[in-house]
């Protein structure tokens, strides 16, 4: 079975960007490299070309060896003005419950998202149910 496929990233629009990103994550996945930052902005860096290898030779080392702040350059640099979900929060209701279930809502996403705390963490889930337990 070959790699999966990534092409040469010239730094022409945030499509580009996006589909880039996709492909080294996805190939670092193929490799078993998904958890090895540095190997993957080693990677991701055999293909940029033209504006996005002058772009790049221009950050500093440390962003240059990490794939997580490679990739927060690479959409702070290429993502649209209005790409980032604003969260406004819903004002409180002045004799709110103690506990009960807390809803998410995007106006980027229709999908509704609910808070599931864990011990000392908590995630997302599509589902109120799982998230009252």
């Amino acid at each position: 079975m070959s790699p999966p496929p990534v092409e040469l990233f010239k730094g022409t629009s945030w499509e580009e960007c996006n589909k880039f990103i996709l492909e080294i994550r996805t190939r670092a996945m193929w490799e078993g490299k998904q958890r090895d930052f540095a190997w993957m902005a080693d990677f991701a860096a055999t293909y940029l070309w033209q504006d996005a290898m002058w772009w790049h030779c221009r950050l500093p080392q440390d962003v240059r060896q990490d794939w997580l702040k490679l990739e927060t350059a690479l959409v702070d640099k290429w993502a649209p003005p209005n790409a980032s979900a604003q969260i406004s929060p819903t004002p409180a209701a002045a004799d709110a419950p103690q506990e009960g279930i807390l809803k998410v809502v995007s106006d980027e996403v229709n999908t509704e998202y609910y808070l599931q705390f864990n011990y000392n963490h908590c995630t997302f889930t599509t589902s109120a149910s799982e998230a009252g337990r």
